[in-house]
């Protein structure tokens, strides 16, 4: 049976007998997700990298103390939030910045290029910029426990109970969590 075939978990219990091939199907599946989680998260993408691979080390380290009765995304993405506040307080930053989510690193790829059939318009284009950065902006004002439900909610990979495991509280806090950013997030949007 071929590595991209089994659980999480029991990949788990081969890197726990020190397999880097498991350990390296793992990171294969998750590097992604843990890093537009941590860059939204820590605002910064070198620092989100480098947040994602001390992730990815803690897995290794801790293998063996891993419970394979415990989803390992939950576990991966409480380890990395973690991390990204470990790091945030020795930066003296507040985490949860959602600017990354807008900005791809990559001005070339923003540009505006008029042979191009597929583009808007530039003034379409700026609309769309300048709301980008207003819903940033708004998502910044929300509370941090608001903002970190929301964050990890959207994340494709987990669900509603993964995201409760992460944040150590119940579904239904999750839920109402959510629910309370989403009402908070339409008011400050409403008032600009």
């Amino acid at each position: 049976m071929a590595l991209k075939e089994y659980t999480d978990e029991k990949l788990m219990e081969l890197v726990a007998k020190n397999n880097h091939d498991a350990l390296n199907e793992l990171v294969e599946r998750y590097q992604g997700p843990l890093f537009n989680f941590l860059s939204i998260y820590i605002k910064d993408p070198a620092t989100a990298e480098g947040a994602a691979a001390e992730s990815f080390f803690r897995v290794w380290k801790y293998a063996k103390k891993f419970n394979t009765k415990q989803k390992f995304k939950t576990w991966l993405f409480t380890i990395a939030r973690n991390q990204g506040n470990t790091l945030l307080t020795s930066q003296n930053k507040r985490p949860g910045s959602i600017e990354g989510l807008f900005d791809t690193g990559d001005s070339e790829s923003n540009a505006f290029d008029p042979s191009d059939p597929r583009e808007s318009n530039p003034e379409q284009l700026l609309n769309q910029q300048n709301q980008a950065e207003r819903i940033g902006i708004t998502l910044m004002k929300l509370p941090v426990n608001l903002r970190e439900a929301l964050m990890l909610a959207v994340q494709p990979e987990l669900s509603y109970s993964d995201v409760a495991e992460i944040l150590g509280c119940s579904i239904v806090a999750v839920k109402m969590r959510i629910h309370k950013a989403r009402l908070k997030f339409k008011q400050y949007m409403d008032n600009k």
